[in-house]
């Protein structure tokens, strides 16, 4: 802190922080380490979305602010439930979205353990996940997955829905081309039609205005009253705005 006032300060959780929770910290989160292989009694079951609630629930106990510092998808030696070798892909694949949607909404961050190993081909081998299409960030969104946006506190948490797909869709707005139009037509059906009455002038129209003329005379005497009472000022600056 002496070299940034804003650095978060990670503590591991041999520490166990999360009894102490001191109100005075700022910028603090605790490092865990969750490992399905480990972690749990039983490995991750083959209900994704099972797996996804163990790892909020793993996760709730602690007070503070999380960082996964380590997660995988080797869990320390699970087996893949019996499946035949051309299931594990799309196993491991949604072992791989399950695990990034929780980090990813109930955290605030997360390192995978390994980026790289001396053997090829391992699920602890981060880069080799990567570019089997099992993790993201490798080769074209269509072969693997991609990441959600990077600012997590003001982003939905739909973005972080691997398992589901994401946020829906955003529905178009309805054009409003088409009320201009009908307003248009409208006042152009108006103004036809008074055009009409002023040229032909049928005897129910001479008789509407006969009505409506002491109605009009007696309006225009009321706002010349009005503005007789105003100071000269005024109702000069509203004569020439009436007009």
């Amino acid at each position: 802190r002496s070299k940034n006032k804003d650095a978060v300060i990670i503590m591991f959780a041999t520490f166990n922080p999360s009894t102490y929770p001191f109100k005075s910290f700022v910028n603090v989160a605790q490092d865990v380490h969750v490992y399905f292989g480990v972690n749990f009694k039983r490995g991750p079951s083959l209900n994704q979305h099972s797996n996804l609630e163990r790892a909020r629930q793993a996760l709730e106990p602690v007070h503070w602010p999380v960082l996964v510092g380590e997660w995988s998808l080797g869990g320390s030696g699970h087996t893949p439930h019996g499946l035949a070798a051309s299931e594990h892909g799309q196993y491991f694949k949604d072992l791989a979205r399950m695990q990034l949607q929780a980090w990813e909404t109930y955290t605030t961050g997360w390192f995978y353990w390994n980026y790289k190993t001396s053997y090829p081909n391992s699920t602890w081998n981060f880069r080799d996940m990567c570019e089997a299409g099992w993790l993201p960030g490798c080769g074209s969104t269509g072969r693997g997955m991609a990441y959600g946006p990077t600012s997590w506190l003001s982003t939905p948490a739909c973005a972080y829905d691997y398992l589901g797909g994401g946020c829906p869709p955003l529905s178009e707005p309805t054009p409003a081309w088409p009320f201009g139009v009908a307003l248009l037509a409208a006042a152009g059906f108006f103004f036809c039609g008074v055009a009409a009455v002023a040229a032909l002038r049928p005897q129910w129209a001479a008789k509407c205005l006969d009505l409506l003329g002491p109605v009009f005379q007696s309006l225009g005497k009321a706002a010349s009253t009005v503005l007789g009472s105003l100071p000269v000022s005024m109702s000069g600056s509203l004569s020439r705005l009436s007009r």
